[in-house]
């Protein structure tokens, strides 16, 4: 992966550029945004928005979807169970 930040706002968002380079078909670069909202003590909303895919290409989007649900699943274990 290869990328550069476009937009940081600290506690509230970050934004970069995501170009995966291990796959040759997957040449479009694409921008990947994370959201930050708190719902109070100890709580935050997090939404992640991976944006940029080409309508014909469904390949990658299933492949970064599946990708991203297996990350965001590791993360939401490790922030609410202490597991990896």
């Amino acid at each position: 992966m290869n990328g550069k930040i476009i937009k940081f706002i600290p506690n509230s968002e970050i934004s970069y550029t995501w170009h995966f380079q291990t796959k040759s078909e997957f040449n479009k670069e694409t921008i990947v945004t994370w959201k930050f909202e708190s719902l109070g003590k100890n709580k935050t909303k997090v939404i992640l928005r991976h944006s940029g895919f080409a309508e014909n290409d469904r390949e990658q989007y299933n492949e970064h979807s599946a990708g991203w649900t297996w990350f965001v699943n590791r993360l939401g274990n490790y922030v609410t169970k202490g597991e990896p």
